[in-house]
């Protein structure tokens, strides 16, 4: 047996008996208000900080909901999307050991957090709360949010809006792209997303 394979087998026995691993973790994500304390919809994204790798959060919950968002850009190799939007309830990906960016937002009336976390061989489950501040609140003062220009399918639109803190959205159900078209649901030649709803 060579030096190398005694190696493979050394660390192997040694893993067996004390029971490490290097098998993904599972982070459990909570999103609240900080002011009140409630569960809240937002937006989040989970970036494996060495290979720039986005990871899609799942619900962790059976009355909760997770839409990821692949889009790019297709003219422009490096503009594109990778993020879920999630319901206000707990969120859960799992994870290798390493390090990665969490980034969690909610419209435009609250700060964005930003977090690195970092995995060890070994961890168990982690369970993290995070809250979001609020710095303005347009609504009790007389104004609603709105967007007139979703690129989301309509069955998505409850969970998105909540995430997005949205009071009015219109989606776009039919590409234009030719100004010598009629509207219709094919794909966009620009959009990688596919076709409308």
């Amino acid at each position: 047996m060579n030096l190398k394979s005694r190696h493979f087998v050394c660390v192997f026995l040694i893993n067996a008996v004390l029971g490490t691993s290097t098998s993904a973790v599972g982070f459990v994500g909570a999103i609240v208000d900080d002011a009140t304390g409630k569960p809240i919809a937002a937006r989040v994204y989970v970036q494996n900080a060495n290979s720039g790798e986005f990871l899609f959060v799942e619900t962790d919950s059976d009355d909760g909901s997770a839409l990821p968002y692949r889009e790019q850009w297709v003219p422009m190799e490096n503009s594109i999307e990778r993020h879920t939007t999630v319901s206000a309830h707990p969120f859960r990906v799992d994870l290798a050991p390493g390090r990665y960016s969490l980034i969690v937002e909610r419209g435009k009336e609250y700060s964005t957090f930003v977090r690195e976390v970092t995995i060890a061989v070994g961890d168990s489950t982690r369970r993290e709360t995070v809250r979001l501040k609020r710095w303005a609140n347009m609504a009790a003062r007389g104004w609603y949010s709105g967007e007139t220009h979703v690129h989301r399918r309509i069955p998505e639109l409850p969970n998105v809006m909540l995430a997005e803190d949205l009071n009015v959205a219109v989606p776009v159900t039919f590409w234009t792209t030719n100004a010598y078209e009629a509207p219709h649901l094919k794909p966009s030649t620009l959009r990688s997303q596919g076709p409308s709803p």
